[in-house]
């Protein structure tokens, strides 16, 4: 009882803080006073000892940059707007200073800079700029029909598919018609209500009756993919989930332990546990307890593997604890105090 209680404390100790405190959960860093200089931002990928990390001494999650010894470059969300969010777009321009057009966008940092949006049209807004969550929109006097269109910064005058309203430049047609050659961003343009967990993307081939078309109800081009029951129909790149690795959505993972599988084929037990990959296999429990889990994760044969190991595997000289940790790194998503336990329950059935 007592080794159990001590393997349940290590693996409640090892669990991020933010998934303990649910201010965390917001991505707020917490400064008495906040900082006018460098930027700061909520990094969920910080641990500790990188560089600007744990910036306010209480979330190591919140990251100083884009300054002084923080080389790190700022996101636009270190721009920290108090009240309503803008309606133009905005970015970190590391070299702003104050009276340059643009410049001082949110009040407290010089760096922060608006763009791309009328009077701001001559600062070109860069990849990645933030658009606001009420940011800009086409604005058609009219029904315009079907063809799709977006707000892309990037629009000049003159450009192909630009001023598609006839007002904003960067109202801009997309994915039909004459303008198929323009890709449509299926982000911007796909609505559900709920953003779903399966991949999409816009398909200009597609019609009523295609898998996958018609995702959103809307729009027949809005198309899933690579999940079941879409694993026929292919993702782009930018849209497709990694092909060597067990992917759940986030904060999904399921508990069950699992691991990459090469061997696994269509009705063989346990694989098909992400719905994406069927080499993605359940092993250990339940069911599947007459599948082997591997002994650790990240094997050239089970990346991404979701195992935890046998405190007799470890390395001489290391604690249980800094085997969890190791796993947590692998694995590059922080383990979740439920799985932790799950994972020290199956320790001790191994005693």
């Amino acid at each position: 009882a007592m080794l159990a209680a001590s393997l349940v404390a290590v693996a409640l100790s090892l669990a991020p803080a933010s998934a303990a405190d649910p201010g965390l959960e917001k991505g707020t860093c917490a400064f008495d006073n906040e900082p006018v200089f460098p930027g700061y931002y909520w990094d969920p990928s910080c641990k500790l000892g990188k560089t600007g990390c744990n910036a306010d001494n209480v979330s190591v999650h919140c990251r100083f940059c884009g300054g002084g010894v923080y080389d790190v470059p700022c996101p636009p969300s270190a721009c920290h707007f108090h009240g309503s969010p803008p309606s133009a777009p905005y970015y970190w321009d590391e070299t702003c200073k104050l009276g340059m057009l643009g410049c001082w966008a949110d009040g407290i940092h010089a760096q922060c800079r608006f763009c791309g949006m009328w009077p701001y049209t001559s600062i070109a807004c860069p990849e990645k700029y933030s658009q606001p969550p009420a940011g800009p929109a086409c604005t058609f006097p009219e029904e315009q029909g079907t063809t799709p269109h977006f707000w892309d910064p990037s629009c000049t005058n003159g450009t192909h598919g630009c001023l598609a309203d006839g007002i904003h430049t960067e109202c801009r047609y997309c994915g039909a018609g004459d303008y198929v050659d323009i890709e449509c961003p299926a982000s911007k343009i796909c609505k559900f209500a709920l953003e779903p967990t399966v991949p999409y993307f816009w398909d200009p081939t597609c019609a009523m009756g295609k898998l996958g078309c018609n995702a959103d109800g809307l729009h027949v081009q809005c198309r899933y993919c690579m999940q079941r029951p879409f694993e026929s129909v292919s993702c782009p790149e930018a849209v497709a989930p990694r092909k060597d690795i067990c992917t759940f959505p986030k904060r999904g993972e399921p508990l069950i332990p699992y691991y990459w599988e090469p061997e696994c084929t269509e009705g063989m037990l346990g694989c098909w546990a992400d719905a994406i990959h069927p080499q993605c296999r359940f092993c250990g429990v339940g069911v599947f307890a007459n599948i082997t889990c591997p002994s650790t994760p990240g094997q050239p044969d089970a990346p991404g593997g979701g195992v935890l190991p046998d405190p007799a595997e470890a390395a001489p000289g290391r604690s249980l604890g800094a085997e969890l940790e190791d796993i947590d790194v692998a694995r590059s998503t922080p383990l979740r105090p439920c799985m932790l336990v799950f994972g020290a329950a199956i320790v001790l059935a191994k005693l």
